[in-house]
């Protein structure tokens, strides 16, 4: 997904909110990561191929956890075709309005 993004065959969207979550989910002990390293991949690796969308209509309840509700957000704000991840709670839902929801596998898929 990295090398789509870079070489800009898919355009990853991204708010704030989802930029905030990121960045804390990145703290996280399991990905280990020093704050120079946590800074280098944000600012190097991730937010030049990103594109900020501002969210103007808010998505409630609909995440079996609701902290997730931003992404939806950001789905909603960006039209975007996919939602791409690895998160089974979204995963579920299989679509969100008019956007399809895919893990990476399935939406490399579909590209061939």
């Amino acid at each position: 997904m990295v090398d789509l993004g870079k070489a800009g065959r898919i355009k990853p969207v991204g708010s704030r909110a989802t930029f905030q979550e990121f960045q804390k989910v990145l703290t996280y002990p399991k990905f280990a990561l020093t704050p120079d390293e946590l800074l280098v991949l944000l600012e190097e690796e991730i937010l030049p191929y990103f594109e900020i969308i501002n969210v103007r209509q808010e998505v409630k309840s609909i995440c079996r956890d609701s902290q997730d509700d931003i992404f939806l957000s950001c789905v909603l704000a960006s039209g975007a075709d996919f939602l791409i991840t690895g998160d089974e709670d979204f995963l579920a839902l299989k679509k969100f309005q008019r956007t399809r929801i895919l893990t990476p596998s399935d939406y490399l898929a579909l590209q061939t």
